[in-house]
C-alpha cells in the first residue's frame, strides 16, 4: 500500500522595507516632506527628526505627522489620495537599482520558496505602486502577485486579512490565519501579526535588534543563512495544524 503524503500549505506574508530590500535613506523622507509640503502646505522637517517610518502604512504615517503638525487628522484623510499620486511621481523615479539593496540571502530564500507547496503575498506599509517598483529596482519583479498595502488602510492590523483573502482569490486556495505567517523587521509587523491570531518570524534586518523582536514566534538575525531560514519557516507549516492563541 503506498504511503500518503501529507502536503502542508501555507500562506507567507511578506514585508518590504527592511525585509527584502533597502532603500537609500535620505529618499524616502526627501520625498515624503516634498509631497507633504505640496498637498498640505505644512513643512514637516522637524517633525521628521527622529521619526520612524518603520512598520507604519503610509496612511498613518501621514496622519501621525500632520496631527504632530497642527493639522486635524480629517485633513489628512481627505488628502491622502492626492498625496499618494503626488508622492508616486516624486519618489518611483528616484528609486532605481543603484539605490536599491536585496538583503542578504532574500533572493535565494525566494527562489527555495518557489520549490515549496506555499504561497506568498505582501502585507506592507508601503503605497501599492512604490510597493511594486521597489520590488523591481531590487531585481524581484514578479515574485508576488498579490497583497495588502498602506495606501488602503492607517491601522496595520487590517492588512493581513485583506492579503489573505486577495491571496485565496488569486490562487483559488482558502487560506485563514491558521495557515498564515507574517514576516517583518518590526514589532509592528508582529503586532499586526498577533492582532490576527497570526504567528509571526521576525527578522533583525531592520531598525531593531533580535533582543528588541524577541516577542515574535521566531527570530532570526538575517536570511543570510539560508537554511536556517527555510527550516525556521517550514517549522510553522509542520503538521498538525497548529492553533495560535494571541497574546
Amino acid at each position: 500500500m503506498a504511503s500518503s503524503v501529507v502536503v502542508c500549505l501555507m500562506l507567507l506574508l511578506f514585508d518590504i522595507d527592511a525585509t527584502l530590500v533597502r532603500v537609500g535613506y535620505a529618499i524616502g523622507r526627501t520625498a515624503f516632506a516634498d509631497s507633504f509640503i505640496r498637498c498640505f502646505g505644512v513643512d514637516p522637517s522637524s517633525v521628521l527628526e527622529g521619526f520612524s517610518f518603520a512598520g507604519r502604512t503610509d496612511r498613518s504615517i501621514v496622519r501621525d505627522v500632520a496631527v504632530a503638525s497642527g493639522l486635524d487628522p480629517s485633513i489628512a484623510d481627505h488628502g491622502f489620495d492626492d498625496y499618494r499620486r503626488d508622492l508616486e511621481r516624486t519618489m518611483m523615479p528616484l528609486i532605481t537599482p543603484e539605490v536599491t539593496t536585496v538583503l542578504p540571502g532574500v533572493a535565494e530564500l525566494l527562489t527555495q520558496l518557489n520549490q515549496q507547496p506555499w504561497h506568498r503575498a505582501l502585507v506592507t506599509g508601503n503605497i501599492e505602486a512604490i510597493a511594486y517598483h521597489k520590488l523591481l529596482a531590487g531585481g524581484l519583479a514578479n515574485t508576488f502577485r498579490v497583497g495588502a498595502f498602506g495606501c488602503e488602510f492607517a491601522d496595520r492590523a487590517l492588512l493581513p486579512p485583506l492579503a489573505i483573502a486577495r491571496a485565496n482569490d488569486a490562487f483559488g486556495t482558502s487560506y485563514s490565519a491558521l495557515n498564515a505567517l507574517v514576516i517583518g523587521d518590526a514589532p509592528a509587523d508582529i503586532a499586526c501579526a498577533h492582532a490576527n491570531g497570526i504567528p509571526c518570524l521576525a527578522v533583525a534586518t531592520g531598525e531593531f535588534t533580535v533582543d528588541e523582536l524577541s516577542h515574535a514566534d521566531a527570530v532570526l538575525p538575517s536570511f543570510a543563512d539560508v537554511h536556517a531560514a527555510m527550516q525556521t519557516i517550514a517549522r510553522f507549516a509542520a503538521p498538525p495544524d497548529r492553533i495560535f492563541v494571541p497574546s
